[in-house]
């Protein structure tokens, strides 16, 4: 994913999902899930 895109990914999505109600009870956020989604993804060569 390019650089611009990954900065951007936070603020653009993270508002557009819903957490169910027994993942937020654990501390799952949008934000994180997007974080960890970037993560998991291997920037292009």
């Amino acid at each position: 994913i390019p650089e611009d895109v990954r900065e951007m990914a936070v603020p653009v999505i993270a508002h557009r999902m819903v957490v169910e109600p027994q993942a937020r009870f654990a501390g799952v956020t949008t934000v994180g899930l997007v974080e960890e989604i970037l993560a998991k993804v291997p920037m292009p060569s």
